[in-house]
């Protein structure tokens, strides 16, 4: 659903800037302060989020956490600002190497893990 939006909208470099700077304008009151404490006493932050991290990079600064510390759908521009569907390219492949026939078989599809991987992913073994 999410990549046949992005081919829908097709958005533009600029169209995401200005989105950043939405986030950043309707932020709650104190949200940056409470971050700054809770990062204080030794609380690793993280963001989260379904939205598009190159909107999020600038929030994510502003909140102090470091680019690693932000996980969100990555999207690509040419060099003209335009949207590249890697993603969509991506999902696609993901659906015949696990033969899913829509996206939602996809996100049925059991995950496997290696023991390396999965020490990175809980924290183990990886930054």
């Amino acid at each position: 659903m999410y990549a046949s939006r992005l081919s829908e909208i097709r958005p533009r470099r600029e169209d995401v800037e200005a989105l950043s700077h939405a986030y950043l304008e309707r932020l709650a009151p104190g949200v940056i302060d409470s971050v700054t404490r809770i990062r204080q006493a030794g609380v690793r932050v993280t963001l989260v989020s379904g939205g598009l991290r190159p909107a999020l990079l600038r929030l994510a600064s502003h909140l102090g956490l470091a680019q690693s510390d932000l996980h969100a759908v990555s999207i690509e521009f040419d060099a003209a600002g335009a949207y590249v569907e890697r993603l969509v390219d991506g999902l696609r492949l993901a659906m015949v190497l696990t033969g899913s026939r829509d996206l939602e078989a996809l996100g049925r599809t059991p995950v496997v893990l290696g023991e390396r991987l999965r020490h990175w992913l809980i924290g183990e073994g990886g930054a």
